[in-house]
C-alpha cells in the first residue's frame, strides 16, 4: 500500500482496518545488503554509492544463521531463551533475540539489532511447525497484532506454533519513528496537478526526507541497513532460535514481499507460504506508483457505478446520478476551495472550507474497503445538496484533523502500531532513488492524471527520490519462483493497496515456472482477505494444513460495495410514522466518523452530540440535516462488546415526540413512546 494509504488509515477512527490494515501492506523491493566492512556507528553513507550486492542466487555468501544441531519444539526454544509471558497476551511468550545489523558481518563485536517476537506454542499434540505471521507497511507492529489471531480457524491456533514479531526498525525492535515530519508531510494533501502544486510537492518531499530521518535519531550507516532482504536474515535468526522446525509463512501486504524474499533466499526451510495481498518484486517503485494510480481509478468508477446500481444508494443523488454528482463537484474544485460553516462539538460553528486536493485525498483513502465506500458515498450525496460537511467531517477523521483548528497533530508509534520512518526507511532502500529522479517522477505521474482523477497514490513514495541512506535504484530481482514450496495467492480486484495486477503477475510467475500455485479470486473486497470472508478463510485453512495436495483456485464474492447508508431526508413530511424517524436518525447516527467512539461532535444543522467513555450518549438541540425543522434533545447508550444501542429522545420542532429505540447486536429494533400526541409501539 502506499504510504499516504498507511498513514491516514493508521489515524482512522473507523473499526474496518485489517486495514490490516489496517489496515496490511506496501511496495518495497529487495535491495541487496551491504557487503563492506562491519558497520560502525559514526561511519558516513554515501547516499550515491549502492551497497556491494550479496548475490541472491546464492545465500551462503552471507553469514549463515547458526542452526541447531536438530529441529527442537518451540517449548523447548523457549525454555532456552530469555523470556517472559507476554503482557495482555494469554498463551504467547514473549522475548528477543538479537541478529547482526548486517548479515554479511562476520566480527565478535559486529552490531546487532534486537528482534522482539511473541510465540504460541500449538495447543494441540503435535505441531506442524512455526507459522510466522508477518506484517505490513512495512513499519507495522507484528507483536501488537498477535491479539488478534483468533479470527483465524480455532484449528490452526491447534496445530500451528504461531509467531508474530516487530520487523527490525518497527517498536520493540528498534524503534524508528518520525512522527513530527510525518505529520507535516501528509497534513497538506499529496495532489499536484498543476505547476505550482508540483513544485511545491517536490519541495515538500525533500523536506519530509530530510526531517524524518533527523527525527529517527540513529546513525545514517545504521539507517541504512534496514531493507527487506536484512529482515529476511532477522527472519532465519528468530526461526533457528525457536527450535529450527519448518516456517510456514503468512505475508500481508508487504509481508508478501518479505515472505518472498526468505523464501528466494531459504526454500529448504519454507514448508508452505500464503500471499495476501501480493507483491510483485520485478515492478520499480514508479511502476507501482502507477499501477496504484490505474487501481485507485477502477475503483472509483466501480463504486460509483456500483451505487447507480442500487436503488437505495442511487436515490440519495436523483435525479442525478453518483457519478454525474462526482464528476460536478471535481469540476467545481478545480475553480478552487468551497467554503462554509462546520458545526464544532460546543454547538457553534467556525468558517471552514473543502479544495481539490482535499477532495483527492479522501476519495483516495476512503475508497479503500467496501465499508468505507458508502461512508465516502453519502458523504459525496451530501455535498450534492450544497451540505459539504459530512464529507470535511469524514476527511477529518480519516486524516487525523482537528476541527477546531484544522491542526494534524504527530501520530507517535504507540497510539497507532504503525511507524512511516520505518515505512519510508525500508521501502527507500529496498526501490532506491528512481533514476528518473523528482522531475521525472512528477511527470510520470501528471501523465498518469491525464487518464485518473485521483492523483495522491502516485505521490506517496516520492520522498524515496531524495531520501537521504536510499541507494541508486537497483536492478529488480528476478519473478518468484520457489522451488518445491507451495504458494496461495489471495487476490481482491477492488484492492487500492497492493493492486490486483501485481497479485495476478506474481501468480503468472509461478506458473510460468512451473510451481505449486493456487489462487483465491476476490470480485470486490479489499486490501487483504483472509480473516474477512468465509469463502476466502476456508480456502486458507483448506491450503494452510495440506499444502502439497493440488486444487482449483478458488472463486470468491464479496463485492465493490457494502450497505447502504441513506440520507436522512430533509423534508418532515417524511416523518409521519415516528419508528422512520428514529430509524433515520439511528442511520445518521452511525454514519458519523466520531461515533461510537468516546468524542463530541457537533450536528450538521446546530446543537451538539456526544458519547462518554462509558457509551453514554447525549444530544443537545441536535438538528441533524439542514433544512429539516425538527430537534433532538436526550440521550441514550452504545454497547461496544455487543453493538447494541438505545435511545431516548425528545424531538421537537415539525413533529413532536418522546421516543424510546432499543437495537440489538443482529439489527432488529423496537420503537415505543409518543407521536404527535399519539401512541407509538
Amino acid at each position: 500500500m502506499s504510504a499516504e494509504t498507511r498513514a491516514l488509515v493508521a489515524l482512522c477512527l473507523l473499526p474496518l482496518f485489517a486495514c490490516e490494515a489496517t489496515p496490511a501492506s506496501d511496495p518495497a523491493g529487495d535491495a541487496e545488503p551491504d557487503a563492506a566492512a562491519p558497520a560502525t556507528p559514526d561511519a558516513a553513507v554515501d547516499p550515491e554509492a549502492p551497497d556491494a550486492a550479496v548475490d541472491p542466487e546464492a545465500p551462503d555468501a552471507a553469514v549463515d544463521p547458526e542452526a541447531p544441531d536438530a529441529p527442537r519444539s518451540l517449548r523447548e526454544a523457549l525454555a532456552a531463551l530469555e523470556t517472559a509471558p507476554c503482557p495482555d497476551l494469554p498463551d504467547f511468550i514473549c522475548g528477543a533475540v538479537e541478529s547482526p545489523l548486517d548479515p554479511v558481518d562476520s566480527a565478535a563485536d559486529a552490531p546487532t539489532v534486537s528482534i522482539a517476537f511473541a510465540a504460541r506454542p500449538a495447543s494441540g499434540p503435535t505441531s506442524l511447525g512455526l507459522l510466522f505471521e508477518l506484517s505490513g507497511g512495512p513499519g507495522y507492529s507484528g507483536l501488537a497484532e498477535a491479539d488478534d489471531w483468533t479470527w483465524l480457524d480455532p484449528a490452526i491456533a491447534e496445530s500451528f506454533d504461531m509467531v508474530f514479531f516487530d520487523l527490525r526498525g518497527v517498536g520493540e525492535s528498534g524503534g524508528f519513528d518520525c512522527p513530527v515530519a510525518a505529520a507535516e508531510w501528509y497534513g497538506r494533501g499529496l495532489r499536484a496537478a498543476t505547476t505550482g502544486e508540483r513544485a511545491a510537492l517536490s519541495e515538500r518531499a525533500a523536506r519530509f526526507a530530510e526531517a524524518c530521518t533527523a527525527e529517527i535519531g540513529a546513525a545514517p550507516d545504521v539507517q541504512a541497513r534496514h531493507d527487506t532482504r536484512r529482515a529476511a536474515f532477522d527472519l532465519e535468526i528468530l526461526r533457528n532460535a525457536l527450535g529450527g522446525a519448518p516456517a510456514t509463512l503468512s505475508g500481508v501486504s508487504y509481508g508478501t514481499q518479505l515472505a518472498q524474499t526468505y523464501t528466494t533466499l531459504f526454500p529448504e526451510h519454507v514448508r508452505a507460504v500464503v500471499l495476501d495481498g501480493a507483491i510483485d518484486l520485478t515492478r520499480r517503485g514508479l511502476t507501482y506508483a502507477l499501477d496504484l494510480t490505474a487501481a485507485v481509478e477502477d475503483v472509483r468508477a466501480r463504486t460509483l457505478a456500483a451505487c447507480g446500481d442500487a436503488a437505495d444508494c442511487a436515490a440519495d443523488f436523483a435525479p442525478s446520478t453518483p457519478a454525474a454528482a462526482y464528476d460536478a463537484l471535481f469540476v467545481r474544485l478545480a475553480d478552487g476551495p468551497i467554503a462554509f460553516d462546520f458545526p464544532l462539538d460546543d454547538a457553534t460553528t467556525r468558517p471552514r472550507s473543502l479544495d481539490a486536493v482535499e477532495f483527492d485525498q479522501l476519495a483516495f483513502v476512503a475508497l479503500y474497503d467496501e465499508a468505507l465506500r458508502p461512508l465516502w458515498l453519502r458523504a459525496l450525496a451530501a455535498a450534492a445538496r450544497e451540505n459539504l460537511v459530512p464529507m470535511r467531517r469524514l476527511l477529518d477523521a480519516l486524516g487525523g484533523v482537528d476541527p477546531a483548528d484544522d491542526t494534524i497533530a504527530p501520530a507517535p508509534f504507540e497510539d497507532t502500531g504503525f511507524s512511516d520512518a520505518v515505512y519510508y526507511t525500508i521501502t527507500c532502500h529496498d526501490y532506491g532513488r528512481a533514476a528518473e529522479g523528482v522531475s521525472g517522477w512528477l511527470d510520470a505521474c501528471a501523465t498518469a492524471g491525464e487518464r485518473a482523477r485521483i492523483l495522491a497514490p502516485c505521490f506517496g513514495d516520492l520522498p524515496c527520490a531524495t531520501w537521504p541512506t536510499a541507494p541508486p535504484e537497483p536492478a529488480r530481482p528476478d519473478t518468484f519462483a520457489p522451488v518445491g514450496v507451495p504458494v496461495l495467492v489471495i487476490n481482491a480486484d477492488a484492492d487500492i493497496a497492493t493492486p490486483g495486477v501485481q497479485g495476478r503477475a506474481v501468480v503468472a510467475g509461478l506458473r510460468a515456472a512451473g510451481a505449486s500455485v493456487r489462487e483465491v479470486r476476490v470480485a470486490g473486497g479489499h486490501h487483504v482477505m483472509w480473516g474477512s470472508d468465509a469463502c476466502v478463510d476456508a480456502a486458507a485453512s483448506e491450503f494452510l494444513f495440506d499444502p502439497e495436495t493440488a486444487r482449483p483456485d478458488a472463486d470468491c464474492d464479496v463485492g465493490v460495495l457494502g450497505p447502504a447508508l441513506p440520507l436522512m431526508p430533509a423534508d418532515a413530511a417524511a416523518y409521519a410514522d415516528a419508528a422512520d424517524f428514529v430509524s433515520a436518525f439511528a442511520t445518521e447516527l452511525a454514519a458519523l466518523p466520531e461515533f461510537p467512539y468516546p468524542s463530541g461532535w457537533g450536528c450538521d444543522a446546530g446543537g451538539a452530540g456526544a458519547i462518554d467513555d462509558f457509551g453514554e450518549l447525549a444530544f443537545d438541540a441536535c438538528r441533524p440535516v439542514p433544512g429539516l425543522d425538527l430537534q433532538v434533545d436526550g440521550g441514550g447508550a452504545y454497547d461496544w462488546d455487543t453493538g447494541a444501542l438505545s435511545l431516548e429522545l425528545t424531538v421537537s420542532g415539525a413533529h413532536a415526540g418522546t421516543l424510546s429505540y432499543a437495537q440489538d447486536a443482529e439489527g432488529g429494533a423496537t420503537v415505543s413512546g409518543t407521536w404527535d400526541g399519539a401512541a407509538v409501539e
